[in-house]
């Protein structure tokens, strides 16, 4: 029997397969063009590319991309759903984020003055040479912007550059704001100093115009409603009992204590309710960037600061003052294309975080930490001895507050600290070995420096045991299980927003409370089972399998 060679589900003969290799050279050609902004020769090199494969997608969606950072996403549009292009999948897509931008542009959801707002912001910083060509800020919705690649852009190189005129500092801001230099200079004891001076120009400005600063001024939101501090009483239930209520709480006193601070020192500072002083920090504070070399150590930039956050890890972008400079710019990490959400890396922070001092939560965020405040037992057999070893002289018997992250392997140093502080309030052997480990400690630091290593399976279990009785304590101070928290949300489909946010970061924290209560539960088991615990540890995978093998091991093979 002759058996027949399998056919073949795909064969390009050479030739076919050289035409493919001179159109992707017009191709790549047309690309590097359309990343200089020479979009004429990059129309040109497409267009030849097109004419030997009129139907391959990845050169019909360069064509729509070129168009539409020319300003013309209609014909893009027509362009891509006039033909028919293989594979059709990613055409689909293309045409989908074109017909999105244009109904951006038209979003009828927004009033006319919040577009014209942003206009009036664009133009300014465009007449005054800050080049804004590569972003195209977008309102989502009245309270929602972000900003868009209008055209792309190359790894590597800067995406938008604020020069100095642009930079918002305290000194620039006193000199501009009769209100908060007063308040500046007044001999009030501010949390930021940063905020107050520009929640206090842009109080002023609504009465007392600033010529060069009112276009961004005026770009701020008008509420702050997303914020916890300004939600209803309703709302702030679902954040009960976790640690951003107590946050929240004690942020709204201070801003209490220094608004009443700056009213006796400064009686016209009334005219601003305590409210209003509450609401521009808080918008302030949402806004503004770090810079190490200033004075403040705080900056806000206009336009820059519309930037919203982006999830992925490996980043979209890095955002860096420069002294030499005295420039803050924002660099393409990798290449942006047109379209594209263009976002900066507000750091890793838990949802609660983001909600009390950013007014949102991002989607997938995982990071979780719970702060974790061992104390020395009353009934401690070593309490005294352990007392004077952290130089308490009045009794103390509180460690210290830490957070406790959900991810040893990037957070070990952190995670180990408050491992520390346990195997420390639960020790119980002898007291020289214990001395012996802390003398090369500055124990007035020992928040910053405490390191206790694994003493023994004994005093590991222990200290385990006090971690996992800890998180037992505080999760009795939640309303409800997280079974029941999590029913909530998925069933009650008339929450609002602020609702819904607040219960998604209770439900966080409870959803760390049950990952670090299997991890003390199965690090015990490990412990008290010794013999079958280096092959578990082997072949684990969970997020604490750097703990086991840094810390349990060296005492599961010790003689």
């Amino acid at each position: 029997m002759i058996r027949r060679p399998p056919r073949s589900t795909h064969c390009i003969s050479s030739a076919a397969s050289d035409v493919y290799k001179r159109q992707d050279n017009f191709w790549n050609q047309a690309v590097d063009f359309a990343f200089s902004h020479r979009y004429k020769d990059a129309l040109t090199n497409i267009d030849k590319a097109l004419e030997k494969v009129p139907d391959l997608s990845k050169y019909a969606i360069e064509k729509a991309e070129i168009l539409c950072e020319q300003g013309k996403p209609e014909e893009a549009l027509s362009f891509l759903t006039e033909g028919k292009f293989v594979p059709p999948e990613p055409v689909a897509e293309q045409v989908a984020k074109i017909r999105e931008a244009i109904s951006w542009d038209q979003n009828l959801l927004v009033s006319k003055s919040e577009h014209e707002k942003i206009a009036r912001l664009i133009k300014w910083a465009e007449d005054n040479d800050m080049d804004t060509g590569n972003i195209k800020v977008v309102c989502y919705s009245p309270d929602f912007r972000g900003v868009q690649a209008r055209r792309r852009v190359r790894a590597g190189e800067r995406v938008i550059t604020a020069r100095r005129e642009f930079l918002v500092t305290v000194p620039r801001i006193v000199e501009s704001s009769e209100l908060a230099k007063k308040v500046v200079e007044c001999g009030v004891k501010l949390d930021y100093t940063f905020a107050t001076a520009l929640a206090c120009m842009i109080y002023e400005a609504k009465s007392n115009p600033k010529p060069w600063w009112q276009p961004y001024i005026e770009s701020f939101p008008e509420s702050a409603d997303t914020f916890p501090y300004f939600f209803s009483e309703k709302e702030k239930e679902y954040l009960r009992g976790t640690i951003w209520e107590s946050s929240m709480k004690s942020e709204m006193e201070e801003s209490l204590r220094e608004y009443n601070e700056i009213c006796d020192r400064l009686p016209e500072f009334k005219e601003m309710t305590s409210e209003t002083y509450l609401k521009l920090t808080t918008l302030v504070c949402s806004r503004y960037f770090g810079a190490e070399s200033l004075p403040d150590q705080k900056l806000a930039v206009p336009v820059i600061d519309m930037f919203n956050y982006y999830v992925d890890k490996a980043g979209q972008t890095s955002w860096h003052y420069y002294p030499e400079e005295n420039a803050f710019a924002v660099t393409a990490v990798k290449d942006i294309r047109w379209g594209d959400v263009i976002a900066l890396n507000y750091g890793a922070k838990p949802n609660g975080r983001y909600l009390l001092y950013y007014g949102f939560i991002p989607d997938n965020n995982t990071y979780m930490y719970i702060y974790i405040d061992p104390v020395i037992s009353d009934s401690d057999p070593l309490l005294k001895e352990k007392q004077e070893l952290l130089g308490y002289a009045n009794g103390e018997k509180f460690l210290y507050s830490k957070e406790f992250y959900c991810d040893w392997s990037a957070y070990f140093e952190e995670n180990d600290t408050v491992m520390s502080a346990c195997r420390f309030a639960v020790y119980a052997e002898d007291v020289a070995r214990l001395r012996s480990h802390l003398e090369k400690f500055d124990m007035s630091e020992r928040y910053k420096s405490f390191r206790l290593p694994p003493l023994s399976a004994e005093n590991e279990v222990a200290a385990l045991e006090l971690l996992k009785k800890i998180i037992v304590e505080k999760a009795k101070k939640y309303p409800n299980t997280l079974e029941e928290d999590e029913t909530i949300l998925e069933t009650q489909k008339d929450l609002t927003l602020n609702a819904r946010n607040a219960l998604t970061v209770r439900i966080g924290e409870l959803r760390a409370h049950a990952k670090i209560i299997e991890f003390a539960d199965e690090m015990i088991k490990l412990l008290k089972s010794p013999e079958n615990a280096k092959g578990e540890i082997e072949k684990m995978d969970k997020w604490y399998v750097e703990y086991a093998k840094r810390c349990l091991l060296p005492l599961l093979t010790q003689p």
